[in-house]
């Protein structure tokens, strides 16, 4: 039996949680919180631990506010994005329930920096009122500063890494084994760019961070465009200590939030695909997998689970002569015309090892389909749609939900079901 939710409490609560609760019935229980959002988790956390991450979402936020009332003030920066050759893009708000949304904030603020600040400096010279020219000059000014333009640069790269590896979570069909390859190396490249030195002795840096500091060097004076930007003495050495930490935090977070890797890592030899096409190699291969695999599900604890789920001596003798089978004939099967010939030839011939199939491709690595569910429903009944019945919202949820591409729909098939269920006046 397997469970995935996201981390509230209610839910995944230690105690009393609704997994804690099954799990005191079923040892054998897999609880996923869902891959998305603790990838989400372990950003924020670190985010909040570095107080200079504090100070960049305040700017971010009030930048987003000196333009969210304001369609004037939007026709003005789209103006300097065109004259700048710049994309036309918006400022975009920071939303704490959407995953990871200050990436696509960050990069926007990037990419758009000269134009938001040609914009800040032409409105505060049309404002007549004090007050609100002097909230602009203070935002303008703090801008205007170099060590802060730079952590942006870094966010857009850091972020930019965790976005994509929430992005490869956030699909329909996860493979467990891409899982811990995708995390780790994700983190790989964090330690590569941020905690690991070059020969020179400085930090490795990514792509976006290093372009900026060769545009724009931290010494004096310093331009973006027309803009000056102001220095402190340790303003680089002050930017790496930030980095440093930012990064070291990030890897501390994702690790703390994937501790049971180890066991995704082992699922992964029951992927033929996965396996090595050399012979000799495949003798031993997934062995020391299968006995992680064992010790989760061959465990027998609670006297209403005296026989455990697979069979600890058993299987290892079914692994060895499954390999070789698999090896034989369906080397070269994809997993959905494998695993019909293989239970309906070989289910009393290896039965622990079906057990195990049987389980692992049945776990919900994340609740992404349940929040994509939950955004089509926010679309379809709206509030000028509030009547419809739950009949038909599950209906157009399906087929809101459904991949089937148009030009793949059959169209003639539809209209004979259609035409059957009553007589039609067509």
């Amino acid at each position: 039996m397997s469970f995935a939710s996201d981390g509230a409490s209610v839910m995944m609560g230690e105690n009393n949680g609704v997994a804690a609760r099954i799990a005191k019935n079923n040892p054998y229980l897999f609880i996923t919180h869902c891959i998305a959002h603790r990838l989400s988790l372990a950003s924020e956390n670190a985010y909040r631990q570095v107080d200079f991450c504090k100070k960049a979402e305040q700017i971010m936020k009030r930048c987003y506010k000196f333009f969210s009332k304001s369609s004037k003030r939007i026709d003005t920066l789209h103006g300097y994005q065109e004259f700048l050759n710049k994309p036309e893009i918006k400022i975009r708000k920071i939303f704490d329930i959407r995953w990871l949304s200050s990436f696509e904030a960050v990069k926007n603020l990037c990419i758009t920096l000269e134009p938001l600040l040609d914009t800040l400096v032409s409105t505060a010279a049309e404002i007549t009122n004090t007050q609100k020219r002097d909230l602009i000059t203070a935002l303008y000014d703090e801008l205007c500063n170099w060590k802060l333009l730079a952590f942006f640069h870094f966010l857009y790269d850091i972020l930019g890494y965790i976005a994509k590896l929430s992005k490869i979570f956030q699909e329909k069909y996860i493979r467990f084994s891409d899982i811990d390859a995708t995390i780790n190396a994700t983190i790989q490249k964090i330690q590569y760019e941020y905690l690991e030195q070059n020969d020179e002795g400085n930090l490795n840096l990514g792509f976006n961070l290093k372009q900026f500091i060769q545009q724009i060097p931290p010494s004096s004076p310093s331009f973006m465009g027309t803009h000056y930007l102001t220095l402190t003495e340790n303003c680089e050495s002050e930017l790496m200590a930030d980095i440093f930490r930012f990064a070291s935090l990030v890897i501390l977070e994702i690790q703390k939030k994937f501790p049971d890797r180890p066991l995704l890592n082992a699922m992964q030899i029951l992927n033929p695909k996965e396996w090595p096409k050399n012979k000799e190699k495949l003798i031993k291969f997934g062995d020391t997998e299968l006995e992680e695999l064992i010790r989760f599900y061959g465990k027998s604890y609670l006297p209403n689970y005296s026989i455990p789920i697979i069979d600890s001596e058993n299987i290892r003798n079914e692994w060895y002569l499954f390999k070789e089978i698999v090896y034989r004939n369906y080397q070269n099967f994809n997993i959905e015309e494998f695993f019909p010939h293989l239970f309906e030839n070989y289910s009393t011939t290896y039965p622990n090892i079906m057990k195990l199939i049987e389980i692992i491709y049945s776990i919900p690595f994340s609740s992404v389909e349940c929040e994509r569910g939950f955004s089509k429903q926010n679309i379809i009944k709206t509030d000028h749609r509030n009547r419809l019945s739950n009949n038909t919202l599950h209906l157009l949820l399906l087929v809101s939900l459904d991949d089937i591409q148009i030009e793949d729909f059959d169209f003639n098939q539809a209209l004979a079901i259609w035409l059957k269920m009553r007589n039609r006046r067509v």
